[in-house]
């Protein structure tokens, strides 16, 4: 969750917007106990949290996020790094078994930067 850059700060009617993203779907974590495994979600949504009609604006992102982090850019965008990857790679690592994930792990690499 971030909150994006305050929008007609000289005006009477100043916007603030917040942006969620990540997430996986309901039911995952219990289905994932009997070996059924679902995507991360691909959504992020938005809110302008002082607008009299709170409403969410959802968008679609390109590849599911789990455990992300987001960063405010100074040109105010927003930078997701998707830190569930980067911490399978390391368990991998630690575990010595990252060379038996190579071939899966480049893919990914692949899909991520596509």
């Amino acid at each position: 969750m971030i909150l994006l850059p305050f929008k007609n700060l000289r005006e009477s009617n100043v916007e603030a917007e917040v942006l969620i993203c990540d997430g996986a779907p309901k039911g995952a974590f219990p289905n994932s106990l009997s070996g059924r495994f679902t995507d991360a979600l691909k959504t992020c949504a938005r809110i302008k949290i002082i607008d009299s009609k709170l409403s969410w604006v959802m968008e679609t992102m390109l590849v599911g996020r789990v455990m992300s982090d987001m960063v405010l850019l100074p040109i105010d965008d927003v930078l997701i790094v998707n830190d569930l990857f980067l911490s399978f790679l390391l368990v991998l690592y630690c575990k010595g078994l990252l060379n038996s994930y190579m071939s899966f792990v480049k893919k990914m690499v692949v899909i991520f930067l596509t």
